[in-house]
């Protein structure tokens, strides 16, 4: 287990999110988002950012990688929300197909709060956490790494998020395996 962080701000407004920056990457949602009321999510055609198409019915997420010089100039990590915001109890977990890494592997998933900006990957602004595919690490709450676990994602790989209120951890998983979890103070 890892250190706590306080997730209270996030009850009621979190959402998962998918952030893509490498060029030509290619994510979408192969396990919807089960939670408390057992129904899954979309991911949302307003809510994210412009570089990103939402395909599939709301299932796909596509990045050309046709801006990705900008977005490396920028230092950009665009990302795109759920259709909805995560459940208040029980347990809330998605998972991602990666179906195309890119060129350079930069994909993020994770949560965050429906205000965190749409042009900075999960875990890289506060009440944000995300487990990132090119270098493999997590980061909560800063573009500094909070966990260096060092497993990147590739093609094919599914990457999973678990936050469980009733454990009150936040869990992510590459593979089907766990790769780290965390304590949550959810009363702060």
């Amino acid at each position: 287990m890892a250190e706590k962080y306080g997730a209270g701000g996030m009850v009621g407004q979190a959402a998962g999110a998918l952030g893509l920056g490498g060029q030509g990457s290619q994510g979408g949602q192969s396990a919807g988002g089960q939670g408390g009321n057992g129904q899954g999510f979309l991911w949302s055609n307003q809510d994210k950012h412009q570089f990103l198409e939402v395909r599939g019915n709301g299932k796909e997420i596509y990045y050309s990688g046709r801006d990705h010089g900008l977005v490396e100039r920028d230092e950009l990590g665009p990302i795109v929300r759920a259709d909805r915001p995560i459940p208040r109890q029980g347990q809330f977990y998605f998972e991602v197909c990666v179906e195309n890494t890119g060129q350079n592997s930069e994909i993020g998933v994770g949560i965050c709060t429906r205000t965190s900006p749409l042009d900075q990957f999960p875990g890289w602004v506060p009440m944000s956490f995300g487990f990132h595919g090119d270098d493999g690490n997590i980061f909560c709450e800063s573009e500094d790494p909070a966990y260096e676990p060092n497993k990147p994602f590739k093609t094919g790989y599914l990457v999973g998020v678990m936050l469980d209120f009733n454990r009150s951890t936040l869990t992510f998983s590459r593979k089907q395996k766990e790769v780290q979890k965390y304590n949550f103070n959810l009363t702060t």
